[in-house]
């Protein structure tokens, strides 16, 4: 079986344009097991603590229309909802699912915006143990 590890951010354009690159391997349905993974950022408590903001934050929107098109289509999926530095989460997720690759939905950013906001792609593609694919909705749109 080849895992793969669909990371979403909640924009709906940008997921679906993941789960199309799923969907258009060959076999998919027979060879493909996917894991949604979706990672909010830790929030600090007003005593200083950490909130699990898995137990009260709900997988986004577009995080459930991926996992109800695979079921679909007959893919073999199941969707995660983590909190944390998003990249390492991802990186971690994949480890975890002893992943074959990890699929992440990229957006344009200026050089200066990279450099002060950074990138999530950006460091799991130079820090990720698999092969890792970026999409790109510009590309997937047709006229």
């Amino acid at each position: 079986m080849f895992t793969v590890v669909l990371a979403t951010d909640g924009h709906k354009e940008r997921v679906m344009a993941q789960v199309e690159a799923v969907a258009d391997y060959p076999c998919a349905s027979e060879e493909i097991e996917v894991l949604i993974v979706n990672v909010a950022k830790e929030i600090q408590s007003d005593e200083g603590g950490k909130i699990n903001i898995e137990e009260y934050a709900d997988m986004p929107e577009s995080a459930s229309n991926a996992l109800s098109f695979f079921q679909s289509e007959g893919i073999t999926a199941r969707a995660e909802q983590r909190s944390g530095d998003p990249a390492e989460e991802i990186i971690r997720a994949a480890r975890d699912a002893d992943a074959n690759q990890i699929i992440l939905g990229g957006r344009k950013r200026s050089p200066v915006g990279k450099a002060v906001f950074g990138s999530v792609v950006q460091k799991v593609i130079f820090d990720a143990e698999c092969p890792v694919l970026t999409t790109n909705i510009e590309v997937r749109r047709v006229s």
